[in-house]
């Protein structure tokens, strides 16, 4: 990437990280958050730890929509193509409404049950491939779509049968949160994100040759069929860990890779670690405007990212049809 560009873009998310950090919900001045006891809480135990989480987040969903748009060379791809957050989904809900009295994890049980239904769903499109003897990224799409739909189902099951507060909070899930207190959550998802993006940048090389096709890539000494497994591997932990401690936010996935690409190139040693810097801003800046939209209120980051990414998505497949 040029230098003047970089400049730019790293001066925009320092000025987005420190404007996240005086804005919310509450009338509290800037020298407020640093002279009070009261300040110094929200600002370090509330504000700080929800921006390193959202950016985790942001960066985490970013460069998983940018592997699936590689993997299936397809730039409609998102971090959910395969139905992760409809198995998500259908784990957390059903913590929500037949586990909601089950103790025994705590206030993380949602998120563990979000994680292993996420899990649930790899290990579904897993045997399905094994069942039709048959590794191409055509099978494993067609394979997790019929599971995103058969989740969806159960979904639906479970909310039918769900009291008027249950079915709440399980919508008030779909939207994401990232609301966090301390670093705990934070802490969870680094442990996730940090590994998971390595691997993409140790194979960010191979990945280049996965544009180009197959054939061509095995031609250079790619293995294409273990480099795809590991990749889809490694992205659906990494979404479904997000999915589980956020809940499932959409468009981020598929708005930043495309910016990234549209900005610095198709290279993905390139694109890789500037759709991690604009991943973390952008969601940042949808999380702040979440927080300021409604007077008194806070919206879901969901209902933003929604918002904004509805009309790119449209964009998107105008631009591809004219391809």
């Amino acid at each position: 990437m040029s230098k003047s560009k970089g400049y730019f873009l790293l001066f925009v998310a320092l000025l987005i990280l420190i404007s996240a950090l005086f804005i919310g919900s509450g009338n509290f001045s800037i020298t407020s958050l640093f002279d009070s006891t009261e300040g110094n809480f929200i600002l370090l135990e509330l504000r700080l730890p929800r921006m390193i989480f959202t950016l985790l987040v942001g960066i985490g969903l970013s460069v998983s929509g940018l592997v699936f748009q590689t993997i299936f060379r397809n730039s409609l791809a998102t971090p959910y193509t395969l139905g992760l957050s409809s198995g998500a989904a259908f784990g957390a809900i059903l913590a929500i409404i037949l586990f909601k009295n089950f103790t025994a994890l705590g206030s993380y049980s949602t998120s563990i049950f979000a994680f292993l239904g996420a899990i649930l769903v790899l290990l579904g499109i897993k045997f399905i491939l094994k069942f039709v003897r048959k590794f191409d990224t055509k099978t494993i799409l067609l394979a997790g779509v019929a599971l995103n739909f058969f989740f969806g189902a159960l979904i639906l099951f479970l909310q039918y049968f769900a009291d008027p507060t249950e079915v709440f909070l399980a919508i008030r899930w779909l939207m994401g949160n990232l609301t966090v207190v301390g670093y705990t959550k934070p802490l969870l998802l680094f442990a996730i994100v940090l590994p998971t993006t390595l691997i993409f940048f140790f194979k960010s090389n191979e990945m280049n040759a996965l544009l180009i096709g197959d054939e061509l890539a095995q031609s250079r000494g790619v293995d294409v069929a273990k480099l795809q497994n590991l990749l889809i591997v490694t992205a659906s932990v990494l979404v479904s860990g997000i999915v589980a401690l956020a809940g499932p936010i959409g468009f981020v996935g598929l708005v930043v890779p495309h910016i990234a690409k549209k900005v610095f190139g198709e290279n993905l040693s390139k694109v890789l670690p500037v759709s991690i810097l604009i991943g973390g801003i952008f969601l940042i800046a949808c999380d702040s405007i979440a927080k300021i939209a409604i007077p008194k209120s806070e919206l879901p980051v969901g209902v933003i990212t929604a918002i904004l990414g509805g009309p790119f998505f449209i964009w998107v497949l105008l631009h591809k049809n004219e391809q």
